[in-house]
């Protein structure tokens, strides 16, 4: 009986600790500065050179690809990338392999969105993108929330959506 007792009052303590805890709203702004100037750090620690970035994603073009056509956000892309979070060294996705993945890039995270237009078919970047742009203040599978996420990407090829023409 006093055993019951015991676990009833500390499981009744449990409760009103944890309901007077509170949740810290989250704060996109406050975490994208937060992983811009951890994404700036690793890349000076790590010596890589000629990062750009555009609407908050860092880029290295490795190779610009051919053709004159933007990709746009309807195109489907054929593509050989690895994923991984910023610093490690296990990939969490990769496509190593003969087939290449495909997406539709406005189904893909919004660094995507905004890294993968900037080369062109059979080009090559790496796009480090904050939690912010990718999948924020969620874990997704492996991928721990407010992950910087840091891809190398090979676009094997683009088909553009076909555009339909009303009479």
């Amino acid at each position: 009986m006093l055993k019951n007792k015991i676990l009833l009052v500390a499981v009744a303590f449990a409760g009103i600790i944890s309901s007077c805890s509170k949740d810290t709203p989250y704060d996109k702004s406050a975490q994208f500065k937060i992983d811009s100037a951890l994404i700036e750090k690793y890349i000076v620690n790590n010596g890589i050179k000629d990062v750009k970035k555009e609407k908050g994603v860092f880029y290295k073009i490795v190779n610009q690809g051919t053709g004159t056509d933007q990709i746009d956000l309807t195109d489907t892309l054929a593509l050989f990338y690895d994923g991984r979070v910023l610093g490690a060294v296990k990939a969490f996705d990769s496509v190593a392999t003969a087939t290449p993945r495909s997406f539709v890039l406005k189904d893909v995270i919004l660094g995507w969105q905004i890294g993968v237009p900037l080369i062109k078919n059979g080009g090559r970047i790496r796009l480090i993108i904050p939690s912010t742009l990718a999948y924020v203040d969620r874990p997704v599978g492996p991928i721990p929330a407010n992950s910087i996420l840091d891809f190398n990407i090979n676009i094997n090829q683009v088909t553009k959506k076909k555009k339909t023409i009303t009479p």
